[in-house]
């Protein structure tokens, strides 16, 4: 059975964490970075070193021809899976922006803020150099719930939200901000009732079934009144 992400609040208290993002240079990056916890996005980086967490957004992954995420990431590593969907290890239950799908970098960094961590060090991430206003809208959304340090290693578009990453910066000692210490008792969980025949969670459901599932997982089926809240 999966858990939820609050059981991963602060407990990498002080931790340097590094976001393994999907641009070229990430191989480039990732040997300048003294990390303690490190979240690959995607499965990115894994052939580079190894990871602490697998963090991925998305019900699918368009690189690979639009294969399930669960099996795109299961091929690829047995870490523990940190996302919104029903097959995540960890299933975050809200986000910034929920239940808008943010990209998964700037999650997973929101997600490093609540683990722990004294500072969230973006790698391979100037891949949003050339990418539409959608992804720089990403970052408006999600910096101001992310209360630590952020540094991007390499520079790039991002340092317009965070500094570049210098590795002889050094950081005040970390105390748990109250957002994060609030993150432990984030619960999104809705009890909806089936009112036509659809599918949640990969199960199809029939009409009068009643079931707990987290908000975002049914938005959907609330807008277009496929079940109702009670």
């Amino acid at each position: 059975m999966p858990s939820e992400f609050r059981e991963l609040v602060l407990k990498h208290p002080g931790a340097r964490i590094a976001i393994m993002g999907g641009a070229p240079t990430l191989r480039e990056n990732v040997p300048q970075i003294d990390a303690d916890v490190w979240i690959s996005t995607n499965a990115h980086g894994l052939d580079i070193r190894s990871a602490d967490y697998v963090a991925a957004m998305d019900n699918e992954h368009r690189g690979a021809g639009g294969m399930p995420m669960e099996r795109y990431l299961r091929r690829k590593s047995s870490l523990p899976i940190i996302g919104p969907e029903h097959w995540a290890d960890y299933v975050i239950s809200g986000w910034p922006s929920c239940p808008t799908r943010v990209l998964t970098g700037q999650i997973a960094a929101w997600c490093a803020f609540g683990m722990g961590a004294s500072v969230v060090i973006l790698a391979g991430f100037d891949n949003y150099d050339g990418q539409s206003t959608q992804a720089h809208k990403a970052c408006d959304r999600v910096q101001p719930f992310i209360h630590c340090p952020v540094r991007v290693c390499g520079g790039g578009r991002l340092t317009k939200w965070w500094p570049a990453f210098d590795p002889h910066e050094t950081f005040p000692p970390f105390e748990p901000h109250p957002a994060a210490i609030a993150m432990r008792g984030t619960d999104n969980a809705v009890r909806v009732r089936v009112n036509k025949p659809t599918q949640i969670n990969g199960v199809e459901r029939v009409r009068g079934q009643e079931l707990t599932v987290q908000r975002h997982q049914v938005a959907y089926h609330l807008k277009h009144k496929l079940v109702f809240e009670f």
